[in-house]
């Protein structure tokens, strides 16, 4: 591996050393996300935030990907039958708005930050509203699915 470079053998046997150590750090670092949900509303339930979330382990991925990475489990946890519907950003008629003043894009565009949620028997509400805390979004509900906006976009344009 090291045989085009003139290096001693102990310094060899140590860059090894480190490329392996390096190696079980990183294989070890389980970053996979790890979503259990219950594949049953409750009877109570009022809205899909209802429903149980078992066990959440998402880290460092983004709020848009963690938001498809909900969606996924609640939908293979219940063969089907349940839908976490969202739909994030603005309504069409707010760029159209934001095009025509030629407000650039970078001043509207979403941010899409880094998350991280731990934790376990709790509801998709609170999953929810921890992945806002720490975005800076906020979300609402809608009569087709959740609608997530970047609230730092939004008020900026408020100004």
């Amino acid at each position: 591996m090291f045989s085009y470079l003139n290096v001693n053998p102990t310094t060899k046997t140590l860059l090894l050393s480190v490329l392996a150590s390096v190696a079980t750090i990183c294989v070890s670092a389980d970053t996979h996300p790890v979503i259990v949900v219950d594949p049953h509303l409750p009877k109570s339930a009022k809205s899909i935030l209802d429903l149980r979330i078992e066990k959440i382990d998402l880290s460092g991925v983004t709020m848009n990907a963690a938001l498809l990475e909900i969606a996924d489990a609640v939908y293979r946890s219940s063969g089907g039958k349940l839908h976490f519907s969202f739909a994030v950003g603005f309504a069409k008629a707010e760029v159209e708005k934001y095009v025509r003043r030629r407000v650039p894009e970078d001043k509207w565009r979403l941010r899409d930050p880094r998350i991280h949620v731990r934790t376990a028997k709790t509801t998709l509400r609170d999953v929810v509203e921890q992945l806002c805390d720490q975005s800076g979004w906020s979300y609402k509900s809608t009569p087709i699915g959740i609608a997530f906006i970047d609230d730092g976009s939004y008020f900026n344009q408020k100004r």
